[in-house]
């Protein structure tokens, strides 16, 4: 019989699979040696969908693609037009099934800074630059 976290892993792993399937871009968040998360991101034209993984537990939101002081960081941002946190598979399985952004429809949340992560938590070293495939 398998164990709970057999299952919690094989889960994990079909969630993420799912995500790169989707265009998805995966991958540690700090050293990538030491890793303090996981970060996922998809580039739209207006929004970024982005998930943080620690652990137990995840976040996941969508955020428009408003420019900050002359640059985009879609792991700090300062609006979320959706967000959900908790267990990894409820955080994963939310992104997962997210509609299509409709910036017609879209109310923004305004955050604060540590809403994703604390500023010191989130190294620069996120393959994910800002202006990578954001240009889309």
């Amino acid at each position: 019989m398998a164990e709970a976290a057999d299952l919690d892993t094989f889960w994990l792993n079909l969630y993420l699979g799912q995500l790169r399937q989707r265009g998805w871009y995966v991958g540690p968040l700090g050293d990538p040696h030491r890793p303090l998360a996981l970060g996922a991101a998809l580039a739209r034209p207006t929004e970024v969908d982005v998930v943080m993984v620690w652990s137990s537990q995840a976040l996941a939101y969508r955020a428009p693609r408003i420019d900050q002081a002359g640059r985009f960081d879609p792991l700090r941002p300062l609006w979320v037009s959706a967000h959900y946190r908790g267990a990894v598979s409820w955080v994963l399985r939310w992104a997962l099934t997210l509609d299509p952004p409709d910036t017609s429809r879209s109310v923004l949340y305004a955050v604060g800074p540590n809403f994703a992560a604390p500023h010191s938590a989130i190294s620069t070293k996120f393959s994910y630059a800002p202006t990578q495939t954001l240009a889309s």
